[in-house]
């Protein structure tokens, strides 16, 4: 059996690789689309993004739940869920054949994706039934073959992106190019999982479909409510903002690929582990698992947080050019729930069967992120959005996930996240992020201050990693060492 490190470092090169290539086709979007068709562009798969989680019902969590502990129908589990997404997938379609493409152009205020949108028929029927792949094969203990898959898949799916787009310079041919290779990824995808499974009791049972929507219906529930209010603020801002700007808010309001590439890799190995203790009645095994996720975590995504907080502008215009400046500004502002994104509060949840809370949870914060958002985007622009997204988050997510972990696990609420970690890895970046200012009000323009500041950054990381600077004392330690208060 493949080690718990070992599946973490393939799903993390893997996720990292993944990032990288939806980075490129962003990059090459912006240079090449207009801002009004690079809006088009992400909204119509905006429109998919947002109902992935109810169409898809939580079957990926499911799988994780019942496979690990499965033996007579490992098979039969896996078509269970392909039988309830496919319909699912079917639903979505329909929907959007008659007449749904044409109301969420309305509500998009985007008359121009309503064509757009009738691509998603046939993207949705088809590759719906396999979105969980990745959940299947880790569950089985094929992380190396889903970091495989699921880097072949990006590297297909954006090439097949960008050629077209280089070529013909329309948003249509784009989104033509993604759909195609989705759909012929979707058939490996297909194989995968079944070779990933013993042709045991194979045949989808209602019995069997009945156990997985009941316990995976909460969290598809959940996950809709939680990616609505991730997305909300793309939502609201692309029904009450121009396309151009949706386009520039679009561009960087989001969380970075880094939060996918440690915090999922580490939680998807992790989750399979914490089931079987939490399963074992082992709750403080299930504690230290969910505690180290965070704290191995931060090491890697807080440091990096202080730095593209400090060179934002910078990074934003050499990747998008000055046009989309201004971006900067709602990525700064979503770099803020970074700390917090390394505690993955669901696996633990999960892990302990109490989906139901997490749906209750998810609806309440949608509900106060609405409000939120509605009025901070009246009040102070787009940029308003990311405000109501980082409040909800921090004043709702985390302290009812606090509370509930904490008496599921017979814990003290101080347990639940381990502060004083985090909050060492983040002290020990002063030096860097004080060369790195002063180096911007010092060099001026012009990219000496991103050359700086990155020279730093390299530099705190080889001193880190060397365990010189993991505690403050270490740090002190360590700059008398080099003789700087002599």
């Amino acid at each position: 059996m493949t080690s718990r490190k070992a599946k973490v470092l393939a799903l993390s090169i893997g996720n990292a690789l993944s990032s990288l290539i939806g980075i490129a086709v962003s990059i090459v979007m912006a240079r090449v689309l207009l801002k009004e068709d690079l809006a088009a562009y992400r909204q119509t798969f905006l429109a998919y993004a947002t109902v992935a989680p109810i169409i898809g019902l939580g079957i990926g969590q499911g799988m994780f739940y019942f496979l690990p502990t499965e033996k007579l129908r490992i098979r039969g589990r896996l078509l269970d869920g392909m039988a309830v997404t496919g319909t699912m997938g079917v639903a979505f379609a329909t929907f959007i054949a008659f007449g749904g493409n044409e109301l969420l152009a309305q509500r998009f205020s985007n008359p121009k994706i309503a064509n757009l949108l009738l691509w998603m028929i046939p993207y949705a029927i088809i590759t719906t039934p396999t979105n969980f792949v990745g959940s299947v094969l880790v569950a089985r203990d094929h992380a190396t073959r889903a970091a495989v898959f699921g880097t072949c898949r990006h590297l297909f799916v954006g090439a097949s992106t960008i050629i077209p787009l280089l070529i013909w310079q329309t948003v249509e041919i784009t989104i033509v190019g993604n759909l195609v290779a989705s759909i012929l990824m979707a058939f490996f995808a297909l194989r995968l999982m079944l070779n990933s499974t013993p042709a045991d009791s194979c045949n989808p049972t209602l019995a069997g479909i009945r156990e997985l929507v009941t316990f995976s219906m909460p969290l598809a529930l959940a996950g809709m409510f939680g990616t609505l209010s991730l997305q909300l603020d793309k939502i609201i801002v692309s029904a009450m903002c121009p396309p151009e700007e949706f386009a520039v808010y679009s561009l960087d309001a989001i969380e970075i690929p880094l939060i996918g590439i440690v915090t999922g890799a580490i939680t998807s190995v992790a989750l399979t582990d914490m089931r079987k203790a939490v399963d074992a009645e082992k709750p403080q095994e299930a504690l230290r698992l969910f505690r180290g996720i965070a704290e191995k975590s931060s090491l890697v995504i807080l440091p990096v947080m202080v730095y593209l907080l400090i060179n934002a502008d910078a990074l934003i215009s050499i990747l998008y050019t000055s046009v989309y400046i201004d971006s900067a500004t709602p990525f700064r502002l979503y770099l803020l729930l970074l700390p917090i994104r390394t505690v993955v509060f669901g696996s633990i949840i999960v892990a302990a069967g109490a989906s139901r809370f997490v749906l209750i949870r998810s609806l309440t914060g949608l509900v106060i992120n609405l409000v939120l958002s509605i009025l901070f985007v009246s009040a102070f622009g787009y940029s308003g959005a990311v405000l109501a997204t980082v409040s909800t988050v921090y004043c709702w997510d985390v302290a009812a996930n606090i509370v509930v972990i904490s008496n599921l696990m017979d814990t003290a609420y101080r347990n639940v996240i381990p502060l004083r970690h985090m909050a060492t890895t983040l002290i020990s970046t002063l030096p860097f992020a004080i060369v790195s200012i002063l180096g911007i009000h010092t060099l001026g323009d012009g990219n000496g201050p991103l050359f700086l500041s990155t020279a730093a950054f390299l530099s705190y990381t080889i001193l880190y990693w060397r365990g010189k600077l993991y505690e403050p004392r270490q740090l002190l330690q360590y700059t008398r060492g080099l003789h700087l208060f002599r």
